[in-house]
């Protein structure tokens, strides 16, 4: 289409100018820009932390979910969660956040956080096993700021067993509730 598409009808789209394309398919593409994770979405922490602002040089969180200072705030496909099988990784997220909203709901708590030596051990791990791959020496949507840290942002560093584990033995260890 050689304008922005306006809206939709029966037969295809309505460009800017009002006229109707008829077209087979409609692909909805939002911009390629995977390592700009919630891109469009503004996050604010506590004392009023911007999240993309804490993520200038590279989003980075625990298991992917969660970043200290965010409290009650979980992320499905965040950083460094990036596997086959995805489907696996999506259910262990569902069920590390439901295990502590459960959690805290039991015990009248209403502040579910991670702590932040948890996070910087975690993501000191997965930068180290990271920069022995081959991610590592690519540019591309795998790294973050590749001309500042070099740190790969969307790939998980092991097995996919490892991050299943992870999600449920580290849930206590790694989060606190008040």
């Amino acid at each position: 289409m050689p304008h922005a598409v306006k809206g939709l009808s029966a037969r295809g789209a309505i460009d800017a100018n009002g006229e109707e394309h008829d077209l087979d398919m409609i692909v909805l593409a939002t911009g390629f820009q995977a390592h700009q994770y919630l891109s469009t979405y503004r996050v604010t922490g506590e004392n009023g932390v911007d999240l993309h602002e804490r993520w200038a040089d590279g989003a980075e969180a625990f298991l992917g979910m969660m970043v200290p200072g965010f409290p009650n705030f979980f992320i499905m496909f965040g950083p460094n969660t990036n596997v086959v099988p995805l489907v696996a990784f999506y259910e262990a997220q569902a069920a590390f956040a439901a295990a502590l909203i459960a959690r805290a709901a039991r015990t009248g708590k209403k502040r579910i956080d991670v702590r932040r030596s948890a996070f910087t051990v975690y993501n000191d791990w997965a930068q180290n096993r990271l920069a022995k791959t081959v991610w590592a020496t690519t540019e591309s949507y795998f790294r973050a700021g590749s001309d500042r840290t070099g740190k790969v942002i969307s790939q998980w560093p092991a097995s996919p067993t490892t991050y299943l584990l992870a999600t449920r033995f580290l849930r206590r260890l790694a989060t606190t509730l008040s």
